[in-house]
This record gives structure tokens, sequence and C-alpha cells, in this order.
């Protein structure tokens, strides 16, 4: 399919089992990049894929079912996903996810029971695993890992600021999602691969009602000559993709806007 074919790896949750999710409490702005990446810890320097599920939602052109981030919390008990805001994968095989929404957590906790799971000492928050799945919770964020309770715990240290974060880590990360900025869909991921690029990603912003969407590709570069020689080269790599693509180089960075039909996402 087109649509699947253009978001590929910016929603992807397909690692992460079907009946697992949790909730954690903070700010919830999160259309502001320093919102999303304070809930990411060092893990997330292996890539990470994010969705305003409600403003994919509220678009006529778009269902928000065909995205598998939102459609992985369908099976989990007590959850709707109509109650998740934006959800965003990250870390080894994207196994490990955050949702913000609006959540009943005493009827979260008796479903999870009620299929299985076992409560653990979570702290300030509610806990539960079963079969290496865990899941934490509260009112207005959903933690959920394939990975294990550990991994659960680390990301809801960094939610409530006691712990470290991706961006703080590592300055290549930093420096992509300073470059990415908001959007509707984002995905980044470091290249590790010994070549003059160190990271890339990719913004795409959709308007209530718009036709087209606002794609902004991003690709990061270990030297700022490097990125300001590359950009003619990624521009016409993006004209194969988006319409009117411009580039810009911005230190290491090289950012690359066009748009594209809605009903290509």
């Amino acid at each position: 399919m087109e649509r699947r074919r253009f978001v590929a790896g910016v929603t992807s949750f397909a690692s992460l089992s079907a009946a697992t999710t949790g909730c954690l409490g903070i700010s919830d702005s999160d259309s502001r990049p320093a919102a999303y990446t304070g809930v990411l810890p060092t893990r997330a320097t292996e890539g990470f894929d994010r969705i305003d599920t409600e403003t994919v939602r509220g678009h006529p052109a778009l269902d928000v079912d065909e995205y598998s981030a939102p459609r992985a919390f369908e099976g989990v008990p007590g959850v709707r996903t109509e109650d998740i805001r934006s959800v965003v994968a990250f870390g080894e095989r994207r196994a490990t996810g955050v949702a913000t929404g609006g959540f009943d957590v005493p009827e979260v906790s008796a479903a999870l029971v009620s299929e299985g799971y076992s409560e653990k000492d979570g702290g300030r928050y509610r806990l539960f695993e079963s079969d290496g799945v865990a899941v934490a919770l509260n009112d207005r964020r959903c933690i959920r890992s394939a990975l294990g309770t550990d991994v659960v715990s680390e990301t809801a240290d960094v939610i409530r600021g006691e712990g470290t974060t991706a961006a703080d880590a590592d300055g290549d990360f930093s420096a992509l999602a300073d470059a990415l900025g908001g959007g509707t869909f984002l995905t980044g991921t470091l290249q590790d691969i010994g070549g003059p690029e160190v990271a890339r990603g990719r913004s795409i912003e959709v308007q209530e009602g718009s036709e087209t969407a606002r794609v902004t590709f991003v690709r990061l570069y270990r030297a700022a000559g490097v990125a300001a020689n590359s950009t003619e080269t990624v521009n016409e790599t993006a004209r194969k993709t988006v319409r009117g693509p411009v580039a810009e180089a911005d230190g290491r960075a090289v950012r690359v806007t066009g748009e594209v039909g809605v009903d290509r996402l």
C-alpha cells in the first residue's frame, strides 16, 4: 500500500506484544521536541518512531487504525485506543513504547490482573508483568515494553526527571531531535557505519483538513563543512519522494522540506 510504504518506520510497533501497556504522569505538551525527547532513555539512541494520534484521528483522509503504533494497544485490557493522544516507540526493535492520553488506572489495573499479569513494586506508579512483558501506568502516561520491568522502570525514571535522557547522553541524538523539531509523524536513528553521516530522520506535519503534508528529511553529519557540501545531493534524493524540496544546511544538519499528498501517508 502506498500509505504504508511512505510512513514505514515511523509507527512500527511490530516487536511489542499486543497485551502490554502502562501510563506515567508528566507534562502532556508532546508537540514540542523537548517534551517527547524528555521521555526517551538512553536506549532510544537506537532509534525512535512517534505518531500524534490525536491529529491523525482528526483528519478526514487518515485512518489512525492503519498505523501500527496506536493499533498495538488494541489488545491491552482496559485500554481504549481512542484515549491515546500520542505514542513514541524506541530502542531495540522499537520494543518499548510510551503512550500519552487519559487512562482509567483502576480499570486497566483490574483488567491486567484478570488477564494474568502480576503487580510488582512500582513505587509511585502501578507496575505489572507477565511472561517478560512489563506495564507501568498512571492516568496520563502509558509505558509498555516486551523487554521486561527493568526497561519500563528505566523509562519511568527518565519521565520523572530521575534518569538520563538519550538527548543528554548523546550529542548526535540531541542534534538530530533539534533538527527534526515537532511533527505528526517523526522517526529518527543514529548511523553507526563509520562514514560522514551520523544520523538521519524524517518529520511529517499534517494540518487539519489539508490535502498535502509537509515532509522534512534530516541528515546529520560529523562536521558542518560536510553538511554544507552535501546539501544538493540530499535535495536530489528527496526530489524522488516529495514535491518542491528545498534544502538548507544548519550547522552539522541538512534539512530538506517538501510536500506530499496526505493520501500517501
